[in-house]
């Protein structure tokens, strides 16, 4: 019996997906429309957050009903259809490298991310569903901080522009998950006026992928 319970707690526990929630940095929007498509997100920013370096970039139509990052040496993320399908979005490395957390920001594009709670939230914006994602090992956590609510009245709230999702230790060990594809469910929403994208985001996505260009031919080159 004692070597029964002590292998019982040598087994690594679950992982869990925690969500929280940030009120700070509410923003205004009109005219919004639920459900979109993955050409309905141009203009979201995407930033990548690995060892040492970013990946910044922003999302761009890919068809009349599909989208995804513009390609780059490092990673993938897409998604083709209604944004609230199941297990949509697609993030895929392009080398084995540590994704540390990855972040989703519509402020500037009138990109919104629709949680379950409350119902109805937000005119227009519908059930909405918390981020769940495909199967990950079982000593990862998730943990998923939507930030800056849109037209904000009191919580709890359902509409944020930004959401980072990131991988914390379980039980002290290393934070991040190892080069590993994952889908994950998130339903977005879009304001009826969206704002153009700035000219210094735009910039600075440009440059951190010439920074991650410069890494990978390093990558490539060690013995």
């Amino acid at each position: 019996m004692v070597w029964f319970l002590l292998g019982l707690c040598l087994l690594p526990l679950q992982g869990a997906v925690i969500h929280t929630e940030s009120y700070a940095g509410p923003v205004s929007a009109a005219n919004i429309a639920d459900p979109i498509t993955g050409a309905g997100m141009a203009g979201l920013q995407v930033t990548a957050n690995y060892s040492g370096f970013f990946v910044a970039t922003t999302w761009q139509a890919t068809g009349p009903v599909s989208g995804a990052v513009p390609a780059n040496p490092i990673f993938s993320l897409s998604l083709s259809g209604n944004t609230d399908a199941p297990l949509a979005w697609q993030y895929t490395p392009l080398v084995p490298l540590t994704l540390l957390s990855l972040v989703l920001d519509g402020t500037a594009a009138g990109v919104y991310f629709d949680r379950a709670n409350p119902t109805p939230g937000v005119p227009g914006s519908g059930p909405g569903s918390d981020m769940a994602f495909s199967t990950l090992p079982t000593w990862i956590n998730v943990l998923v901080a939507y930030e800056k609510p849109v037209n904000f009245a009191g919580g709890p709230h359902d509409l944020y522009s930004r959401v980072t999702i990131s991988f914390p230790g379980v039980n002290g060990g290393a934070s991040g998950l190892p080069s590993q594809s994952f889908q994950f469910t998130q339903d977005t929403d879009r304001a009826g006026t969206v704002p153009e994208p700035g000219v210094a985001s735009m910039l600075g996505a440009g440059l951190s992928l010439l920074a991650a260009h410069a890494l990978l031919r390093r990558w490539s080159k060690r013995p």
